[in-house]
């Protein structure tokens, strides 16, 4: 699998050899990785400038067999614009963790797609987080 990255900042020098992407670029590079890739995968921040930074026009740089993954934050993708890629076959699924709004609204008809897969944001909760935030205090009263 080749890796391919976008970030804000220069990536970390010291970073291990066996984790450094295939291709590392800036922000103003995002288009052309999204036209390439086979899987888009949301790891950000949700800020003014990220908010539905996946939307129509992103959407149709992708292509139609590609898969969009969000695990960060449901701002990031524009919901109506991605249940009118699915719907229309423009890309072909999305793996989404996180909404806009939570509950998230399961009456939706792009919810009844075999390709659209939904999961009640527990992306989060693995076991090395979890660890992480019992020895730094995250969530305790």
């Amino acid at each position: 699998m080749r890796i391919e990255a976008i970030d804000i900042r220069p990536l970390v020098a010291d970073l291990p050899p066996d984790m450094q992407p295939d291709f590392y670029g800036m922000s103003d590079q995002l288009d052309e990785v999204i036209a390439r890739c086979d899987v888009l995968s949301l790891h950000l921040h949700l800020t003014p400038k990220t908010t539905h930074i996946i939307d129509a026009s992103r959407l149709a740089l992708m292509k139609p067999t590609a898969l969009l993954i969000n695990v960060a934050r449901g701002a990031l993708v524009d919901e109506d614009a991605l249940a009118e890629a699915l719907l229309g076959g423009k890309i072909g699924g999305a793996g989404i963790d996180v909404f806009r709004q939570e509950p998230a609204d399961c009456t939706r008809p792009e919810y009844q797609l075999a390709n659209f897969i939904v999961t009640p944001h527990t992306s989060g909760p693995t076991d090395e987080t979890v660890r992480c935030r019992c020895q730094h205090g995250v969530g305790k009263s």
